[in-house]
């Protein structure tokens, strides 16, 4: 899941597999860095009992584009205080046993350099182990790659430094 119409769609689903059922609490967390959005419901649970501690669970393990639904059938009376630890628990067991799946996020980079200033580049790109290198050879070289984001701003500032402004790095992230 990648988008909040993907977490909604979701939701719908859930919600018409069960629909004698009201309370479908939920949380998600998705995107990367400043695009990055959480919701949560507590569902018809008091206030604050059920969305957070959901989405506590998702941040405990530091996860993104991730939607974690719990959907009650029944329970005792046991306070807001119980319920908080009751969703907590039951997020946290569901994102253990469906486990976590890794992907690295890449960014693409391009600059535009001369040729005496190609090995320059080259070697900082090999440092940050870029993937995918091209390189567009005609009056001056194109270079485009593809590092980790958090190796961006780094990069950055070397190459702006050794060339003294003459090149820049552009930035787009990609997933």
């Amino acid at each position: 899941m990648c988008t909040t119409e993907e977490a909604a769609d979701f939701l719908n689903l859930i919600r018409g597999e069960h629909p004698e059922i009201k309370n479908h609490c939920w949380a998600y967390r998705i995107g990367l860095g400043v695009s990055q959005v959480s919701r949560y419901s507590d569902g018809g649970e008091p206030s604050l009992s059920a969305g957070p501690p959901i989405l506590r669970a998702i941040d405990h393990l530091q996860l993104t584009n991730t939607m974690v639904i719990v959907t009650r059938y029944f329970g005792e009376k046991q306070g807001v205080g119980g319920l908080i630890r009751a969703f907590h628990l039951t997020a946290t067991t569901v994102l253990a046993e469906a486990g976590v799946r890794k992907e690295i996020i890449y960014t693409r980079v391009s600059a535009i350099c001369r040729y005496e200033q190609l090995s320059f580049i080259l070697h900082e790109l090999e440092k940050v182990q870029a993937r995918n290198l091209q390189q567009e050879y005609g009056e001056n070289v194109t270079i485009l790659a593809e590092v980790q984001p958090q190796e961006v701003t780094g990069l950055k500032q070397r190459i702006a430094e050794w060339t003294r402004g003459g090149v820049e790095l552009m930035a787009e992230q990609i997933l």
